[in-house]
């Protein structure tokens, strides 16, 4: 759906704000804080890496089939 918001223009949240890279990029640099304290949570240390997967998923020009796949191929 993420996908999709992005690259079908015209796309608004209810309150106005335009869904754009600028809005998804503001989002995702919030993510760590609002996760809070993760040290516990297995694979927290991916949190980082897991982020920039979505942002670089969000803006390819091709939806992904499935989305799991180029995070496979990030597996120890």
């Amino acid at each position: 759906q993420l996908w999709q918001w992005l690259h079908v223009p015209g796309q608004h949240l209810d309150d106005g704000t335009a869904i754009d890279l600028a809005l998804l990029d503001a989002t995702l640099a919030q993510l760590p804080a609002r996760l809070g304290d993760t040290a516990a949570l297995p694979g927290s240390a991916r949190i980082p890496e897991s982020i920039a997967l979505l942002a670089d998923l969000s803006r390819r020009e091709e939806l992904t089939d499935f989305l799991t796949l180029p995070a496979y191929d990030r597996l120890d």
